[in-house]
């Protein structure tokens, strides 16, 4: 099980892999042109493994299990390692590289449950005991890897505003006619929407962290015979993560939106771009638009529903509360919290209902603007009064649930409710 073939793999330049070659024969003290765990370990300058931590390193890039790494097994690893591709494997990389062989051993623990499971002279309680144990470990393993791709997009993160500020540095400090400006300006820009990417991802992995970690708490929870009202609030906790996640996501996909939105807008206002070519901007443009509509509207919903969980969470923490609380005053101030929440509970849940509404609303609205009277699948009337039809029901749905704002209450002898 070899770390780069778990994990992304990265192509090597031509001055990459030289520079690799070079740091190979550094490593290689004993000069038999392969390098053995501990001239291996090396490879992090000042930071140090354990000899447990060398044999789990070693089981992670010896791709033919021979105790030694060749050179054609050293190039992909360090490029793995190198994160930020700058020839050096930095503290931050070492992290990373302790966390990947923490992700080997619980996969090795699982691997070892696995073989309990498939034993044929295994008892049932063996076998009981080994399902829960993979359990528990699948969801550890996810948590240190999401752990990694957090520390992966740091590292990257602090890459790219490194390059930013030698850029700007190097402007500063040196005079450069105006095109050699505008070539610094432009690797500024490209480095910050490298950055701006870098972060939404993070913030991706960051909430897929939270979510293992809920995960986490619930499997623990079933194995230590936690109380249903202490699986009912993780069960709450969990759809709050969901969605958080989703909407962390759907950022992600909005800022891709956006930038082609960008380009297009810019496109159609050039004069030496043929007309055809402006023509395709613009529908492409009007398809972008409600797509984004849409993105935006599933993002609402998302987070209605985020908040409805941890309000229902928290409505379950105070009963419990209330349950076991000793004095009557102590039992009336729980209760009132209780129905507190339950009336922001009641409210929440039908605007994520309404939410949920405009969603359906806006992605039938895209579908009727998308039927065409070539439609094969029924006549283009019937398919668009179907549409047509369906949409009026979600705006009168939609209009119920919405609540009415009162009409003002004018003075007497103002009855038009004219300000003068």
């Amino acid at each position: 099980m070899q770390f780069y073939s778990t994990y992304y793999k990265k192509l090597a330049s031509y001055e990459q892999i030289k520079q690799i070659g070079d740091k190979f024969d550094v490593l290689d003290a004993n000069k038999d042109t392969a390098l053995n765990k501990d001239e291996m370990a090396n490879i992090f300058a000042g930071q140090t493994l354990t000899q447990e931590e060398k044999n789990m390193f070693m089981a992670g890039i010896d791709s033919d299990d021979d105790g030694f790494i060749t050179y054609s097994e050293f190039i992909p690893t360090f490029v793995e390692f190198d994160v930020d591709q700058n020839g050096q494997i930095s503290g931050e990389e070492f992290n990373l590289a302790k966390k990947r062989i923490d992700e080997l051993q619980k996969q090795m623990d699982i691997n070892t449950q696995y073989a309990i499971l498939n034993n044929l002279s295994s008892t049932p309680a063996q076998k009981t005991a080994a399902q829960n144990q993979i359990s528990l470990f699948k969801v550890q393993r996810n948590i240190i890897y999401a752990e990694q791709k957090v520390m992966q997009k740091e590292i990257l993160i602090s890459s790219n505003e490194l390059k930013i500020q030698q850029i700007q540095d190097y402007i500063s400090q040196n005079t450069l006619l105006e095109f050699e400006q505008a070539q610094k300006l432009k690797e500024i820009e490209t480095c910050n929407l490298a950055k701006s990417v870098l972060l939404l991802e993070k913030d991706i992995v960051v909430k897929e962290l939270n979510l293992e970690n809920v995960n986490l708490s619930i499997i623990t929870t079933q194995q230590q015979g936690g109380t249903q009202n202490a699986l009912d609030i993780l069960a709450q906790q969990k759809i709050s993560k969901e969605n958080e996640l989703n909407i962390s996501l759907k950022n992600l996909e909005l800022y891709q939106k956006q930038a082609k939105i960008q380009n297009d807008e810019s496109l159609i206002t050039k004069f030496f771009i043929p007309e055809v070519m402006k023509e395709n901007a613009r529908i492409e443009l009007d398809i972008l638009y409600d797509e984004v509509q849409l993105l935006n509207q599933r993002k609402d919903l998302y987070s209605k529903v985020s908040t409805l969980s941890q309000t229902r969470a928290q409505m379950m923490i105070v009963w419990n509360q209330y349950l076991q609380a000793q004095t009557e005053a102590e039992k009336e101030i729980l209760l009132q919290q209780y129905n507190d929440l339950n009336a922001q509970q009641l409210v929440q849940q039908k605007e994520a209902q309404i939410s949920a509404l405009k969603v359906e609303l806006i992605d039938k609205q895209i579908q009727l603007k998308a039927v065409l009277p070539r439609s094969t699948q029924k006549p283009f009337d019937q398919v668009k009064a179907k549409l047509e039809a369906e949409i009026a029901n979600l705006k009168s749905q939609i209009a119920a649930l919405e609540p009415v704002s009162p009409w003002p209450i004018f003075p007497p002898d103002n009855p038009d409710g004219l300000i003068y």
